[in-house]
Formats: structure tokens, sequence, C-alpha cells
């Protein structure tokens, strides 16, 4: 837990983080994805894509009782998405997050 901690904190201090952006996606039961960074129209399109297809490939579901928050250190490259991190939430009565599944990426490479 503590390494995860260390990691967030290195993540996001070195990738300049920037207001975030929530979008719902009504395909997938109203589940609610923040992105954690203000993102252009063309970026968020591709980390939706890519939101999905980890979601997918861990055999997992986005619906109304979870969240995503999701950031990538580089959007602007189309082979890459350098380090990505996806942490897919169980949210509460009271809207709180309770627990977190997260899926970290070193260099992961776009399907």
């Amino acid at each position: 837990m503590m390494i995860l901690g260390a990691l967030s904190y290195s993540f996001w201090s070195t990738s300049g983080a920037v207001a975030a952006h929530t979008l719902t996606l009504p395909t997938s039961g109203k589940c609610e994805i923040t992105f954690m960074r203000d993102l252009p129209e063309a970026a968020r399109a591709r980390g939706l894509q890519e939101v999905n297809a980890i979601i997918k490939e861990n055999h997992r579901v986005c619906d109304k009782e979870k969240c995503v928050n999701f950031v990538s250190e580089k959007y602007n490259d189309p082979a890459s998405f350098s380090r990505t991190l996806l942490l897919l939430c169980h949210i509460g009565g009271k809207q709180e997050n309770i627990s977190c599944e997260n899926f970290y990426y070193y260099n992961r490479k776009t399907l």
C-alpha cells in the first residue's frame, strides 16, 4: 500500500496535473469517468477508448455503483500511453469511494 502511495505521488507530482474532467457514460450503466487532467476533446475520446479497453481486458464492469479515475502521462503519442493509471472504485451510499482496484501500466501500447 505504501508503495502504491509513493508511486501515485511520484506519478502526479511529475505529471503537472491540471483540473479533472468528468464524463458519464450512458452505455455503461451510468459509469462516471474522471480524467485527472483537463484534456482536449480528441484526447478525451482516445482516453475513453483506452478506459474501455482496460476495463474489458481485466474482465471488469463499470456500472452505476462504480466510478473510474484515469490518468495517462502522454496522450499525444499515438503508439503509446506511457505511464497509465486506472482506478475502478466502488461507490458508497454517500457517494464516497469505498475501495478501488488499481490498474497501472508502464509504456502501455494502444490496441
